[in-house]
């Protein structure tokens, strides 16, 4: 993320950015393909540092992500060489879009998806090596989130795929007190059912 721009949430290629980030939010996959298909590179930092794919997973654009991850095998069927090869943004042949790629604040798009709550979304991501539990920089994973904002079947996908039920964030908040702290009682006795350790304090000695 770091070689891919200049200041804190500023894109260095500016140009190509603004076009990618704006194909991207509208929902645009042809303008978004013909930017690819001339060399932008969708790994680059766009505005306040998502991606390409962090940006479509947060919104929900499945067919953007889908396209996304199957990047690699599309572009190694390509035999022609984009005229922009010279810009350190340019995309190459047999080059993969990072799952795993995280915002300056540690946000990934599996983490995005789960908060807002895109589960066709998370889905494609683990079936593409998301990892479950990476976390942000405030140690908060993605079955937190789903946790937090009510998500039941995105916490039953999550732990399927091997999500730490007692992973703790930074104040010492676990999955089951965001659950407990905001009344969603059946993800609670989900979690509690997965094992999830219902002495755990956080910082300020509260327990679930």
């Amino acid at each position: 993320m770091g070689n891919a721009s200049g200041k804190e949430g500023q894109p260095k290629y500016p140009d190509i950015a603004e076009k990618l980030y704006s194909a991207v939010a509208n929902g645009d996959i042809d303008s978004m393909k013909e930017l690819i298909s001339s060399g932008a590179n969708p790994n680059m930092c766009l505005q306040q540092g998502y991606t390409s794919l962090i940006l479509a997973s947060g919104l929900g654009h499945i067919e953007i992500v889908n396209y996304l991850l199957s990047l690699e095998s599309e572009r190694q069927h390509t035999n022609s060489r984009s005229s922009t090869s010279q810009h350190q943004g340019q995309w190459n042949f047999g080059q993969r879009v990072k799952v795993n790629a995280c915002m300056y604040n540690g946000c990934t798009a599996l983490i995005v998806a789960c908060e807002v709550g895109h589960i066709d979304v998370v889905r494609m991501l683990l079936k593409n090596g998301a990892r479950v539990n990476q976390a942000q920089n405030n140690h908060r994973t993605a079955l937190m989130q789903a946790s937090q904002n009510g998500h039941i079947e995105m916490v039953q996908m999550l732990l399927e795929s091997g999500a730490m039920v007692n992973a703790v964030d930074d104040v010492g908040m676990t999955s089951l007190h965001m659950a407990c702290q905001y009344g969603h009682n059946e993800i609670a006795r989900l979690l509690l059912c997965s094992g999830t350790d219902v002495n755990s304090c956080n910082m300020t000695v509260e327990h679930p």
